[in-house]
Formats: structure tokens, sequence, C-alpha cells
């Protein structure tokens, strides 16, 4: 079961000085940092082969930075379903040739588009993107319990400088605004 939304998210920003008050008499220079966001596009939800009570959770992602050049890091997903919280830290590796998660007759070479792996070893640029797989595993967790109308979806992660971030909760079962 894929379900498909956009996801907007959280920034964050540099005080700016207010017009009228007296600057520092010594002002350090400003630390440049990383500004990443992050879009699920789609969502797919699928037991485990052999492990039917656990449950993968496979997302199609995007990364982008508007900053100082960073590694992406620190991997969590939130899942909240019919009352019900779950978590899973630090995404899968998998390998292999598959459908693309909600993206029927598309294959995708999981090994190569692993977006952990691409965002850990090569910074994120400025005014640029990454897309890939994210691949969550959620232990003793059956499927049904999750591919719901409604389920909610966040997304966490963090920079090279140890900055938190995560996308805004995505609910299955809504449509993706055209852009």
């Amino acid at each position: 079961m894929a379900a498909i939304f956009s996801l907007a998210l959280a920034s964050c920003h540099r005080a700016q000085p207010v017009a009228g008050t007296n600057p520092p008499a010594q002002s350090s220079p400003a630390v440049e940092r990383p500004r990443l966001i992050a879009r699920i596009d789609t969502v797919s939800i699928y037991p485990v082969p052999g492990h039917t009570q656990d449950s993968a959770v496979s997302l199609m992602v995007s990364v982008g930075n508007a900053g100082f050049p960073s590694t992406v890091q620190g991997w969590s997903l939130d899942v909240s379903s019919l009352g019900q919280a779950f978590t899973s830290v630090g995404p899968v590796h998998i390998n292999g040739v598959v459908d693309a998660p909600g993206k029927l007759r598309t294959k995708i070479d999981l090994d190569k588009e692993d977006l952990a792996v691409k965002t850990a070893q090569d910074p994120v640029a400025r005014d640029s993107h990454v897309n890939g797989v994210l691949t969550f595993l959620l232990k003793d967790t059956r499927e049904n319990r999750l591919a719901n109308n409604g389920t909610g979806v966040i997304l966490h992660f963090s920079d090279f400088q140890g900055n938190s971030y995560l996308t805004s909760k995505g609910v299955i079962g809504t449509k993706k605004n055209s852009e």
C-alpha cells in the first residue's frame, strides 16, 4: 500500500538585529550553518518478507540545502496510527532492484538510491538537493496497524553541526498539492 503526500519543513533562521537597538560593542563573525529541508514524496508500508510480524516503511525523500554544505545524519521516523505511536531510529540498508515506493512499474536500485548512504558520504551543497529512498523497520508492528487513512509520518534528521530538523506531519490518505 502506498500513499502520496508532500510535507513542508521546519527550518532554523538566524536572529536578526532589531532596528533602533544598539549592536554589541564587538560582534563576532556570524557562523554560517546548513539550512536543510526535506520532503517526503511517497510512502510505502509493507510486511517484511519472512517476518510478517514486522513492517517496513519506505520513503521517497528529497533533501535540499539553502546554507553551508552539510552531510545528513541522525535519521529517525515517527509513525502514528489509530492512536498509537511507533518510532524507528536509523534506516536500514537494503540491496536489490524493486518497484519504487508509490510508483508502480518504476524500478529502483535500493543500493544506489539509499539516501542515508548518499547524504552521509557527500555533503548536500548549497542550493541543491539529493533524492533517494529511506527504509525503516518497525519491529513487532504488523502492516495492518500502520496502513490506515490518517496514519501520520514525521521524518527527523540532523546536519553535521548537530542542528535538528523534522518534516511536518504527513498524513496517509491525503493527496499531494500541485506546486
